[in-house]
């Protein structure tokens, strides 16, 4: 189940931004990093804005847009992959 729902983000949609919050706690009571992503229902650019939080910025909660402005860097699903992990391949 979840490599067709990985596959079809893959296939039909356009990754807009992807806000990964490394070593930031954003629920006290989470186990697993938490990762914000935005997408457009069309065909994908192969290019996606990612902001990565860690130990550096964990006060990046208190002003997120200002957060992503300033750390955000382009990258291609590769890149993603590298900087994430695999939640991105199918």
């Amino acid at each position: 189940m979840v490599r067709k729902i990985r596959q079809f983000f893959v296939d039909h949609t356009d990754t807009k931004l992807l806000i990964y919050f490394e070593e930031v706690k954003v629920f006290e009571s989470a186990t697993v990093d938490t990762n914000i992503l935005l997408f457009s229902k069309s065909t994908s650019r192969h290019q996606t804005a990612c902001a990565v939080a860690n130990k550096k910025y964990k006060n990046c909660i208190d002003n997120l847009r200002i957060f992503v402005q300033q750390e955000r860097v382009s990258a291609t699903l590769q890149r993603l992959v590298l900087i994430v992990g695999s939640i991105f391949l199918p």
